[in-house]
């Protein structure tokens, strides 16, 4: 993104000096965006790109962030995970799974609680959130040692498999699209 800014002004540029404030929601904003993306060069620059409709002059409001992620969220990162799960699971499995967590109104649960909603004739639960976890938008949380939170998503950490006796989390992505944030 600096370098096609950089090509863009003719000279060297750090896009989040130029034109983005320091944090956003008390954290550093490049991480702020990155933890809306499954961390590819593709997702951030759609990230970008969503942002840009927002863009009036000077320095981005957390406002118009905040705004850009709801599209990018609604209009990239969900349409996304829903084709990138195409062909692995059926459109109405995923689609179950899309209602089931919009009815549980939480960005992350246990495996017992999606299980009491999941509609009885549907694709078996565990396939479908296990798929789901392969293409990260859903990932485990667990407390360490030391009480903090810990996550781990397939895009981290290519070794990762799914555990349902952990909590469940949806991807930061997914949670505007979903009314979640």
């Amino acid at each position: 993104a600096n370098i096609r800014a950089s090509i863009r002004y003719g000279e060297r540029v750090d896009i989040f000096e130029m034109f983005f404030p320091d944090h956003i929601k008390g954290k550093l904003t490049a991480h702020f965006l990155l933890d809306h993306t499954r961390h590819t060069p593709r997702d951030f620059i759609q990230l970008l790109n969503y942002l840009k409709q927002y863009y009036q002059k000077g320095t981005f409001t957390e406002r118009q962030v905040l705004s850009g992620i709801r599209s990018y969220s609604n209009d990239y990162f969900l349409p996304e995970i829903r084709d990138e799960l195409a062909g692995y699971i059926s459109r109405t499995a995923a689609q179950n799974f899309m209602d089931t967590v919009s009815r549980l109104r939480k960005r992350s649960f246990e495996y017992s609680t999606i299980e009491e909603l999941w509609p009885r004739n549907a694709s078996h639960l565990g396939d479908v959130l296990s798929t789901l976890f392969d293409c990260s938008g859903i990932g485990n949380k667990w407390i360490d040692n030391r009480g903090n939170a810990r996550f781990e998503f397939r895009f981290r950490n290519r070794n990762a498999a799914f555990d349902k006796h952990t909590t469940i989390t949806l991807h930061r992505g997914m949670w505007k699209a979903l009314n979640l944030a």
